[in-house]
């Protein structure tokens, strides 16, 4: 992708004046007390911009099968190609494509240093932690419940997500904008089991993991 090519370059460009930088902060700190102060919120503005506001962009709209192994994040193209795009921190799951700003959502593992807090992916494949969502009228943290949540899929702003221990008709319904989730009943037949879930034509669809 062409923006993450430039972006590459940006951040290298960054990384050298970061470095030339930390060696000026460096020398002054044992030369001039006071400037000590003033050169470390240098230091820390710079590494504040090397890690953050260069983090991956949107993704490019285009046909792919996105999957998430435990913390790597991997496309297969329709022409049959397997390519790796990038590797989190800490495993996540339950991941779902936001088509108004064309990014990845998803929740960390319940057994990971991330757990139950939503995380947002861009095109370099790197989680980024948003927090831990909070239910609508308690604040009751998503991180409370206990067992597996997997299976899910985005609606607009909303991911939605199968819980372990939920009913089996019932799912987590997540605003990724203001990070507040509430659990909401749908109709029709669901499997104790479903292990992916997809959503076409007003319906989620889904695959039982055992038949």
């Amino acid at each position: 992708m062409e923006f993450k090519k430039n972006r590459t370059i940006i951040n290298r460009v960054v990384s050298f004046i970061f470095f030339q930088k930390s060696e000026h902060v460096k020398s002054k700190l044992f030369q001039q007390g006071p400037l000590k102060t003033i050169n470390l919120w240098v230091l820390f503005f710079l590494f504040f911009l090397s890690a953050n506001v260069f983090a991956g962009g949107p993704f490019m709209c285009q046909p792919a099968f996105y999957q998430v192994i435990d913390k790597d994040l991997k496309v297969l193209s329709p022409s049959g190609n397997y390519i790796m795009i990038g590797t989190s921190q800490d495993t996540y799951n339950a991941m779902g494509w936001n088509v108004n700003d064309n990014y990845l959502y998803a929740l960390g593992h319940r057994k990971s240093t991330w757990k139950y807090h939503l995380l947002k992916i861009g095109d370099d494949g790197i989680a980024q932690d948003l927090g831990v969502p909070l239910r609508d009228g308690d604040n009751y943290s998503l991180d409370s419940y206990r067992g597996n949540m997997y299976a899910a899929d985005m609606v607009g702003n909303y991911l939605y997500v199968r819980h372990q221990y939920l009913n089996n008709k019932r799912l987590m319904k997540i605003d990724v904008t203001t990070k507040i989730y509430e659990e909401v009943n749908f109709s029709g037949s669901s499997g104790n089991k479903v292990a992916d879930i997809t959503y076409i034509n007003n319906a989620f669809w889904g695959v039982e993991a055992e038949t």
